[in-house]
């Protein structure tokens, strides 16, 4: 039974995203890929919680495995459009769109994250400097992008051109930015946890050992687990138990 509810919500999302983009390509005249990309995100934020929690693991396994294949054939079928195009005419053109494409990221990011902090700071934080510089930075492009200007006619002018200030902008973000998104993590220091964060991390795993091994005293006495199977699993959660003590010694 739970896979036959597994195959049907799973249908229904795939008829959902095709039904979606007819729709809006052949009858509301507007991008079939946005309107798609909006209704993954309605079912993504409110619908997800209309799936049973069985099903949604295996769903979530099959639109990657979908998201993967479909990227690797939007990818290939770039590749082999601009396959006759001279990249060389278009170096000038290239290097100004990325220079917009980042002008245009930083300034949406510290143009906006001012107000939010103003508006916003007392309920859920300032977004420090350095967050921002993340979000300007690591605004990775992939194959949405892509997918748009394939939608373009062949017959299109300046179909080559657009084709190749996207290509060349997305792997800009994939080779450079992704490759250097760590180095700046390590410099910017995001990537250890703060002094409250810190304690946090360990008060939850104190928390969480004990439980544990509340359950596994639990479960002996209701032979459910086997007393060797108890002493191994208590032994180890109670190293771990320590080991978390002293880290949080070390913290505070």
């Amino acid at each position: 039974m739970p896979e036959v509810l597994a195959h049907y919500q799973i249908t229904l999302t795939l008829i959902l995203a095709h039904i979606t983009f007819i729709v809006a390509e052949k009858f509301l005249s507007v991008s079939g890929i946005i309107a798609t990309t909006a209704a993954a995100m309605v079912i993504g934020n409110y619908g997800r919680y209309k799936i049973s929690p069985s099903v949604r693991e295996f769903m979530e396994h099959f639109w990657e495995y979908a998201a993967f294949v479909s990227n690797s054939l939007i990818f290939l079928l770039i590749g082999l459009s601009v396959k006759s195009v001279p990249f060389g005419e278009y170096v000038l053109p290239v290097i100004a769109a990325l220079a917009i494409v980042l002008a245009a990221r930083f300034l949406s990011v510290y143009g906006v994250a001012p107000i939010a902090n103003r508006f916003f700071a007392k309920k859920e934080g300032k977004v420090p400097f350095s967050w921002q510089f993340v979000l300007s930075w690591g605004g990775l492009r992939g194959a949405l992008p892509l997918a748009i200007v394939l939608l373009l006619p062949h017959d299109f002018e300046h179909r080559n051109f657009i084709l190749v200030l996207t290509l060349a902008t997305i792997f800009f973000t994939l080779v450079i930015e992704a490759a250097t998104m760590k180095s700046f993590l390590h410099y910017l220091k995001l990537h250890v946890f703060s002094p409250t964060e810190a304690l946090e991390r360990e008060e939850g795993f104190i928390l969480m050992d004990a439980k544990i091994q509340s359950k596994l005293k639990a479960m002996r006495d209701g032979r459910r687990i086997s007393e060797e199977v108890y002493a191994k699993l208590s032994a180890m959660y109670k190293e771990l138990y320590q080991q978390s003590k002293q880290r949080l010694d070390c913290v505070i």
